[in-house]
């Protein structure tokens, strides 16, 4: 549990100095915050920022540098298979909604477009168009499958 200015509170609901907590591990007492990683991006955001304006007026308190953590939703995407999605950016514009195919190429060009490095915008299209060509590849699970039964006893190890 944490206040609005991501600082972690005792079970007395007392601030522990600090000790900040965002994302999924932080909820923000009396404030109901999607399990995003778009919160936990923008409370990442957030908490540099505060904490660097704290580090050059170190005279001041936390709450004195900064206001507190203000979620800004800028929709949400999803796909859901068949080279089809769904966009929902009403918060933005009301009529920003979308499904299909228009949909499954918006999510793509922006996944794509907020990976941070030039290697893995790179890597990124390279692994979607070899999942297309040869699929998903699990066979690894069987071979850690095989070997978790054998190490359990319930296989021998001709069977590897």
């Amino acid at each position: 549990m944490t206040d609005e200015y991501l600082r972690v509170l005792d079970p007395l609901g007392q601030v522990i100095p600090n000790v900040y907590a965002l994302g999924d591990c932080a909820t923000i007492r009396e404030h109901e915050l999607p399990q995003t990683a778009q919160v936990a991006n923008q409370q990442a955001i957030w908490l540099r920022k505060a904490l660097n304006k704290l580090a050059k007026n170190p005279e001041k308190s936390f709450t004195d540098v900064t206001q507190p953590f203000n979620f800004q939703n800028f929709g949400s995407m999803a796909y859901i298979g068949n080279w089809e999605a769904v966009v929902d950016m009403t918060k933005i514009n009301e009529k920003a909604k979308e499904s299909g195919r228009l949909a499954w190429v918006f999510w793509r060009s922006s996944y794509l477009t907020m990976s941070v490095s030039i290697r893995n915008k790179m890597l990124i299209p390279m692994y979607w168009f070899m999942t297309w060509v040869f699929g998903r590849d699990v066979s690894s699970f069987q071979v850690y499958d095989k070997r978790k039964r054998f190490l359990n006893g319930v296989e021998g190890p001709e069977q590897l």
